[in-house]
């Protein structure tokens, strides 16, 4: 049990915070088991730190539990038949809180917590309102697979690109030590399963930080709305950006830095610096790509003109802002999550496109839809008089 200066800490401050403003706080615990530890206290001292002392005790509406789940903690629920040893009772569940055995235990779960599945999979409210907790990964694989049997649609298959970092230069053999087939088999707690099969309009969870500043962080619920090869769209459906639609990338990107420059910005009334690039990929395809607020001082040392990086967990959005260096689409957002490591890599040093000057689109340049560099040839110089 927490100290109840804790409580009252949270209270000043959340006070200081939302002014007039309120929020509900869910507190757990059973003053009988756990009680607050005061550091070579006594037995009034332990009692003086309970939340029960506390100003705020007076705001607490207490629930108390079912009268069975705590006659269950106190051994006093009325048992049913003896076990084989004679020693013990079975306690009797009461029929009003399970849920009736009619197919598989997993189809009855499912049945009784999303009912007119197939017609509400959907409905971001409906998602929301339910969910199934089970003690073990393997019962949650076995409900997300057949929930998904349930969602309309066809499915895509995602597999996950699993290596081993040699570590140890004396051990030249650990592909054949540990073969690919090996580490996929591998699951581990908080990383996805190197299958993974999903449909659009499934729910999904995230389960790593990608953005938090855009909703994206561990825990985070998302519904599926379109599926590519190394991205998808979804809709968030928890938290404070509801409605948002964001993409998630899968991909390591592989690119060389072709330009790189500092532009000074102002929004809402706040000055800011950000760095501006022009990356290219294996493909010698352009894309711009941006640093902005406390991913800036982390990359601004380490990221070098005319080098290869391998880039992770960013951000993709449709580009917006007026003048772009480049005619592309989508700009690429470095965060303070995206991991960036230096790689030698045959990728093209530069983006270069040549026309003619009669052949320049100048319209396209002075509404700037691409920056446009000019070679020419010093035909005439003329020396002047001063």
């Amino acid at each position: 049990m927490t100290h109840r200066h804790c409580f009252e800490s949270l209270d000043r401050n959340m006070r200081d915070i939302l002014g007039f403003w309120w929020e509900n706080l869910l507190l757990g615990g059973d003053f009988r088991q756990v009680l607050p530890v005061v550091e070579a206290g006594s037995r009034l001292d332990t009692i003086d730190a309970s939340i029960t002392n506390s100003y705020i005790w007076k705001h607490v509406k207490v629930k108390e539990f079912n009268d069975w789940v705590l006659s269950i903690g106190d051994g006093t629920a009325k048992g049913g038949a003896h076990s084989d040893d004679g020693d013990s009772e079975f306690v009797e569940i009461p029929h009003d809180i399970l849920i009736p055995r009619l197919d598989s235990a997993i189809d009855d779960i499912i049945r009784s917590t999303y009912p007119s599945l197939e017609t509400s999979y959907s409905d971001p409210t409906y998602l929301r309102e339910r969910a199934i907790i089970t003690p073990k990964n393997g019962t949650i694989d076995e409900i997300n697979s057949r929930v998904l049997s349930l969602i309309p649609g066809h499915e895509k298959v995602y597999l996950s690109s699993d290596t081993l970092v040699e570590s140890s230069k004396e051990h030249g053999n650990l592909d054949l030590l540990y073969p690919v087939k090996f580490l996929n088999s591998l699951q581990f707690k908080g990383i996805p399963p190197h299958k993974l099969v999903v449909k659009i309009g499934s729910p999904v969870m995230l389960l790593r930080n990608l953005n938090q500043s855009a909703g994206l962080c561990n825990g985070t619920c998302l519904i599926i709305t379109q599926l590519g090869d190394q991205i998808s769209e979804a809709q968030i459906i928890t938290g404070s950006h509801i409605g948002d639609k964001v993409l998630l990338p899968r991909i390591a990107l592989h690119v060389r830095v072709a330009r790189m420059w500092q532009v000074s910005r102002t929004s809402k009334g706040r000055d800011f610096a950000s760095m501006e690039l022009v990356v290219v990929d294996e493909e010698g395809q352009g894309i711009m790509a941006s640093i902005i607020d406390k991913a800036l001082k982390k990359f601004s040392k380490s990221i070098v003109e005319g080098h290869c990086y391998c880039v992770r967990n960013f951000q993709v959005s449709k580009q917006e802002r007026k003048f772009k260096a480049i005619p592309s689409t989508y700009t690429i957002f470095l965060t303070p999550w995206t991991i960036i490591e230096e790689i030698h890599a045959e990728v093209s040093a530069s983006l270069p496109r040549f026309v003619d000057f009669d052949d320049l689109d100048h319209s396209r340049a002075r509404h700037g839809q691409g920056l446009v560099d000019i070679i020419g040839q010093l035909a005439v110089s003329t020396r002047k008089r001063l």
